[in-house]
């Protein structure tokens, strides 16, 4: 069976597999088989919201690629629970079908780094090396290209600058000074990444420095315009949400973030969801060292594992206002960006999509 056989029986995925007959064009040539996979071993749950189909191409580098075809409408922490369950079991080569999905959730996958293709006209596959906006475009260039990231910044870099807004750190200091407020909150950073954040930030323009050696400064200008500067700045991934029923036993471990802490910080209703931040280390240690939030049959807990430590410049057991901003801007629902625009008024800052 060739590939034009199996678009005939496979209709609902006849535009996702030109879009790989297009990046693929050797594929033409070769047995490609499109299965449709059981879940008996998935949730009945996840059974119910979505079909997985493989694609395996019998060349010899054997590409196989899983597509998560969702069956009915879900919301965005719904279809984000999707990919993870199976990603998990299945492994990295695995994408959803966005044909069919609310259109302002596409951005929102890519902030989250999910894999999806649309239709024949898109695709966003960093781990495959595939970013295309336009697959019209393509055959102009030699070979599938991943789309470099321009003017991206580190999260600690991200960090400082939150901590600046919220009046955690001064507007001139130096280096040393840094590094001894880092370590008496408990950071673990060395100089030489602490130095090549702040010329991070310098790069960005979002930081001077004044002087050489040991007695070199730097200094945070006004607010707005270090703001404005963030606006259009893009930042590297900063964290990944996982979704369970336990949390770490000491509390002292993790903050509160997403919607469970914009309604501690805001006019915003409690989520029925709880929703906690910690860092790598200790969610690995939740294995043998956490606490029963609920039982399995409950709404359980969104994990969000930082890259660097959200609890650094938290404010009273909830993660940064302005990292906690930075994760939900991208949030469709209404009454969440009234509720950041709340939240970020007591620092007398806009919300960014206003000053672009």
């Amino acid at each position: 069976m060739y590939i034009t056989d199996i678009i005939y029986v496979m209709e609902p995925i006849t535009e996702t597999i030109r879009v790989f007959e297009t990046l693929f064009p050797g594929l033409h040539k070769c047995p490609f088989l499109v299965r449709h996979r059981n879940l008996s071993d998935f949730p009945i749950w996840l059974r119910s919201a979505a079909d997985l189909y493989t694609l395996d191409s019998n060349t010899s580098e054997h590409l196989t690629i899983t597509l998560i075809r969702p069956k009915e409408d879900l919301a965005f922490d719904q279809l984000l629970n999707v990919y993870r369950q199976v990603s998990a079991k299945i492994g990295l080569r695995t994408l959803l079908i966005a044909d069919n999905l609310n259109p302002k959730f596409r951005p929102l996958l890519v902030k989250f780094r999910i894999p999806f293709v649309f239709k024949d006209q898109s695709i966003y596959a960093p781990e495959l090396a595939l970013v295309f906006k336009s697959l019209k475009s393509f055959g102009k260039e030699p070979s599938p290209k991943s789309s470099p990231i321009r003017g991206t910044i580190h999260p600690l870099s991200v960090k400082l600058v939150a901590a600046y807004l919220t009046n955690q750190i001064e507007n001139e200091i130096t280096l040393r000074e840094l590094h001894r407020i880092l370590l008496q909150r408990g950071a673990i950073v060395s100089t030489a990444k602490l130095s090549l954040v702040l010329n991070d930030l310098v790069q960005a323009n979002i930081l001077e420095s004044v002087g050489k050696g040991p007695r070199k400064s730097f200094h945070f200008g006004d607010s707005k315009n270090i703001w404005r500067t963030l606006a259009s700045t893009q930042i590297s991934p900063f964290m990944r949400v996982l979704h369970g029923h336990y949390l770490p036993l000491d509390k002292r471990n993790y903050v509160l973030a997403g919607e469970s802490a914009l309604a501690k910080l805001s006019s915003l209703n409690e989520p029925k969801t709880m929703t906690i931040a910690t860092t790598p280390s200790i969610y690995r240690e939740m294995r043998s060292n956490s606490i029963a939030h609920d039982d399995i049959s409950g709404p359980g807990v969104y994990i969000q594992v930082w890259k660097e430590d959200p609890r650094l410049f938290s404010l009273v057991s909830k993660i940064n206002p302005i990292e906690l901003y930075l994760s939900m801007r991208g949030d469709p629902d209404e009454r969440i960006q009234i509720a950041l625009q709340e939240m970020l008024s007591k620092y007398r800052l806009p919300l960014i999509e206003d000053q672009l």
